[in-house]
């Protein structure tokens, strides 16, 4: 398997994985082909939450305010003849 493979299938960037390989090597699984050992590692080694990488725009988060839209208020002219 490949680290491109091994990315898709545990959801972790690629580039990452690389990383997480260098930064601790004695830890890591040897073969792209432990797709269960990739997984205990990463989790173990893991500092931050997984949402944290989640695009703002895909979070389920709640409102911060009620946006309310501000419409400007319209006034009459008087008409002078």
């Amino acid at each position: 398997m490949t680290a491109s493979e091994l990315s898709r299938r545990i959801g972790v960037p690629r580039r990452t994985i690389y990383r997480y390989k260098k930064d601790n090597p004695a830890k890591a699984p040897r073969s792209f082909d432990d797709i269960e050992g990739w997984l205990e590692f990463v989790l173990a080694i893991k500092n931050y939450p997984s949402d944290r990488t989640t695009p703002s725009d895909q979070k389920e988060a709640e409102p911060l305010c009620q946006v309310v839209p501000i419409v400007p208020k319209m006034e009459t002219a008087s008409i002078r003849h």
